[in-house]
């Protein structure tokens, strides 16, 4: 109970729908679109039973501060979502999180807990994932251009471009505005 934070499994979807408030706020913080509620709440319905799925969390007193969403797949634990109230990562809710989930993914008889992808250019997060002694894989991804090759690399820099526009709108928007807009673009989710 450190910073008087203290962890424990969500069991009910009103916990559920009290982390995706905070998973919304966390991608608008960072510039980016959140997966729609109904992908977390079809997760739910299907994988908590089962338990395949675990939603941790972090408690400030009655008040939900930070959470962490794993699913397990054979012996691995997969970290699907973080996310936290900025007010309150002085108490370190996030670090408190990541060491129960260590200690759930042990318990329930796995071998592994994958910290998730992290950028390369994303340097405080993967200073803060070394930190626990994880083991980095190189993950490639290939992408597909039909467009005329650009000798200049203007076509990578204007994907940086629009990357950065995207990200910028999309950390000005209210967050009610960001649900609207993940529904739009994940209605395969929903």
């Amino acid at each position: 109970k450190k910073f008087g934070v203290e962890i424990k499994a969500a069991t009910t979807i009103e916990e559920l729908k009290a982390y995706y408030q905070l998973y919304v706020a966390t991608r608008k913080r960072r510039g980016l679109p959140p997966m729609p509620y109904k992908f977390f709440k079809n997760l739910w319905a299907f994988n908590v039973s089962n338990g395949t799925l675990s939603l941790l969390l972090a408690f400030d007193n009655k008040n939900i501060i930070a959470g962490l969403l794993l699913i397990r797949s054979h012996n691995t634990f997969y970290a699907l979502s973080n996310a936290s109230n900025a007010a309150h990562l002085s108490k370190r809710p996030n670090h408190l999180l990541w060491w129960k989930g260590i200690e759930f993914a042990k318990i329930h008889g796995c071998k592994y807990l994958d910290f998730g992808r992290t950028s390369v250019d994303n340097h405080g997060l993967l200073r803060f994932k070394r930190r626990w002694g994880t083991t980095e894989q190189k993950i490639i991804h290939t992408i597909i251009d039909f467009r005329k090759p650009d000798k200049s690399n203007n076509g990578l820099r204007e994907r940086f471009a629009k990357g950065n526009a995207i990200r910028a709108f999309c950390a000005h928007l209210p967050c009610w505005a960001l649900k609207f807009l993940s529904n739009m673009f994940y209605k395969q989710l929903g």
